[in-house]
């Protein structure tokens, strides 16, 4: 192995005691046991987001065909870990990542009008909770 960790270097012989290297680029990839670990994130959540096309495998590999991620999945795998940090739904997210810069914005903008309907309807729900709870004390 050469010092990167993305290419590999093959001696090849070519007679009269000459040798050449080969510098094949290897992009490295990751298994699902590893991409959970770096991401925090279970199996299961993996799966889920690969089953709905967020998030695919750069490739299948072996006779059991184990998914392998690479450094661009990795990267897109952060950016729907902040967008749903953010309160975004997996589907807000699926078409933001997948849309130009623009309508990523307008998605944004919509998702936060939703949020600020959800957090007005909990302020309610709150009151309404505080009101249930002084009657049942007998206040």
């Amino acid at each position: 192995m050469h010092n990167k960790i993305d290419e590999m270097v093959l001696t090849v012989p070519l007679g009269n005691s000459t040798t050449v290297e080969i510098v094949e680029s290897q992009e490295k990839v990751l298994s699902v046991n590893e991409v959970c670990k770096i991401a925090n994130i279970s199996r299961k959540t993996l799966f889920y987001y690969d089953k709905i096309g967020l998030l695919l495998p750069k490739k299948r590999i072996g006779s059991q065909h184990t998914k392998m991620y690479d450094k661009t999945a990795i990267h897109k795998l952060q950016q729907i870990q902040m967008y749903k940090n953010a309160g975004l739904l997996l589907r807000e997210i699926k078409e933001i990542l997948n849309d130009s810069k623009e309508h990523a914005y307008k998605q944004l903008q919509k998702a936060n009008v939703r949020l600020t309907k959800e957090l007005e309807k909990i302020k309610i729900q709150k009151e309404n909770l505080k009101k249930l709870l002084q009657e049942t004390r007998g206040e």
